[in-house]
């Protein structure tokens, strides 16, 4: 897993915020947040779907965020590697949460890419807004939702989304997959 606070540059992140923040942007019901039935309804606006391509105007606006994941470099063993060598993008969603008065943690579930049957599958979520819901792990791990925050972990780790109690709770959701992958 990797976390990396301010992932986006600041000129291209606040008028992406700015738009997805304001009143006028269109959100879309769900019944359900992580599995069908779970009686956690969700707002979310899907931007890319692999087998529909753009399914939003921000997705043109959203082609910088991609960039930073080609640019973003770590050092591992010594070694630099690229994050995505040549990202492959399945989905990119949004979700948003309402606040509630009390955390509601939705259900421990993997980001489902049915498309891509291959185990290099990656998830991104980037945070658009400071709150104090966060994203838990099977692990154990809890991530706090800070804005321009984005965590990368295989898209086979169990994770839950943890609604806020002071602020609405808005993320980005990258589901890809690498085509000559490293072990995060």
């Amino acid at each position: 897993m990797i976390i990396i606070d301010d992932f986006v540059a600041e000129k291209i992140w606040r008028p992406l915020k700015e738009s997805i923040c304001s009143d006028s942007f269109p959100w879309y019901y769900n019944e359900h947040s992580a599995y069908e039935g779970d009686g956690i309804p969700q707002l979310t606006h899907t931007i890319w779907d692999t087998e529909k391509g753009p399914m939003s105007d921000l997705y043109t606006h959203l082609l910088p965020v991609i960039q930073c994941f080609q640019m973003m470099e770590v050092s591992k063993l010594g070694r630099k590697k690229w994050i995505i060598p040549e990202p492959v993008l399945v989905r990119i969603k949004m979700n948003l949460d309402m606040k509630t008065e009390n955390p509601i943690q939705s259900a421990f579930h993997q980001d489902l890419v049915p498309s891509v049957t291959t185990k290099d599958r990656r998830t991104a979520i980037l945070y658009v807004n400071t709150n104090n819901g966060c994203t838990k792990f099977d692990d154990k791990k809890s991530i706090e939702s800070v804005e321009n925050r984005c965590v990368i972990f295989d898209s086979d780790v169990e994770h839950s989304g943890v609604t806020s109690t002071n602020d609405r709770r808005i993320v980005m959701n990258f589901n890809y997959f690498v085509p000559n992958p490293f072990t995060i």
